[in-house]
């Protein structure tokens, strides 16, 4: 079986064995699904294949992207207590972005799925006016509402109702791979991840202290009390902080052991999937194929899209510079499953 050691790219073999001991489970899913996908070369990914394999495997990487940063980040923190504090911010970005990453997988399963089976993918149908207001309604019944309104008051954070969510795509699919159990355990420390990066992102800087010679910043149960510098230090009193390594630790060990428990979940299901005639169909497709564009859509290759891209995003920037008022606009196309 290919390994990250001996196969990977320049970063996953310098830098995978960082992953492996809490999170095994993502060079499994690399050697059995992502080295398909490769070209001649043996590290590129083809052109060639359907574009959902390609974000699928960029997402992939991206997970471990992130959390290759992040135990390099560990290393410099231990150094001195400077960077410990000064590279906290950037920890809490990149554990919060492995777990976006870790679900547009999902997502993007999700919608290989669709692909696979030809249903079409749940999740983006409209909602009826009847349907907008019954969500409106229950939502300014509950308390997340009242909660939002009292940020809007004390942290000029806008007040939203989501009306779709991306877990409202690949639901359908972590249940039928029987990974309910495992997505929830992720989601549960996920959630705790952007609790800090939010607060980081959206509030003034996050008030830090030493404490017995350690950097230290509000517990998770004390984050939502210290909106103020003088609440935290009232909060510091009542041991109401940690230790920056040791909260970094404990939520790094976290995502990566449940994001390996999620992986072990989805492994096969997403194996009967890759075994079937319509996904070898993707992994091996043109993009001539019409089925791959909507309707009345010319066919294009990769390479003449990137061009068409890269030429509008010039002209585009051209416009702005001589000082032209009008934008580009792209406009996605329906889904054609």
């Amino acid at each position: 079986m290919p390994t990250l050691k001996a196969d990977g790219d320049l970063y996953e073999k310098r830098f995978g064995d960082y992953l492996l001991p809490a999170f095994p489970n993502y060079e499994a899913f690399w050697a059995e699904f992502i080295v398909p996908m490769r070209g001649s070369d043996g590290i590129h990914l083809r052109p060639d294949i359907d574009p959902l394999l390609l974000g699928l495997a960029e997402a992939h990487y991206t997970v471990f992207w992130h959390l290759m940063t992040v135990h390099r980040l560990l290393e410099r923190q231990a150094k001195s207590a400077d960077e410990t504090i000064l590279l906290f911010d950037a920890v809490f970005f990149h554990l919060s972005a492995a777990t976006e990453m870790g679900e547009r997988v999902l997502f993007n399963l999700a919608l290989i799925e669709s692909r696979v089976t030809g249903d079409h993918p749940a999740g983006f149908e409209l909602l009826s006016d009847q349907e907008i207001t019954g969500l409106v309604k229950q939502y300014v019944a509950s308390k997340k509402y009242q909660k939002q309104l009292g940020r809007l008051r004390t942290r000029a954070q806008t007040v939203s109702l989501p009306l779709h969510s991306r877990e409202d795509v690949y639901k359908p699919f972590f249940e039928r791979a029987n990974a309910s159990d495992a997505h929830a355990k992720f989601i549960a420390i996920a959630g705790g991840v952007r609790e800090y990066r939010n607060r980081i992102a959206h509030n003034p800087e996050l008030f830090k202290v030493t404490k017995d010679g350690r950097p230290s910043v509000p517990t998770r149960q004390h984050l939502s009390t210290c909106a103020s510098w003088a609440q935290a230090v009232e909060s510091a009193t009542a041991d109401g902080f940690q230790p920056i390594d040791e909260l970094e630790s404990q939520f790094l060990k976290a995502v990566e052991s449940t994001l390996n428990l999620l992986w072990e979940a989805i492994l096969p299901y997403s194996r009967q999937l890759s075994n079937t005639p319509a996904y070898d169909s993707m992994l091996r497709a043109r993009l001539t194929d019409q089925d791959r564009f909507a309707a009345g859509t010319e066919p294009k290759t990769i390479q003449k899209m990137s061009s068409d891209f890269l030429k509008m995003t010039a002209l585009s920037s051209a416009s702005a510079a001589a000082g032209n008022d009008n934008s580009l606009e792209i406009v996605a196309p329906d889904w054609d499953p």
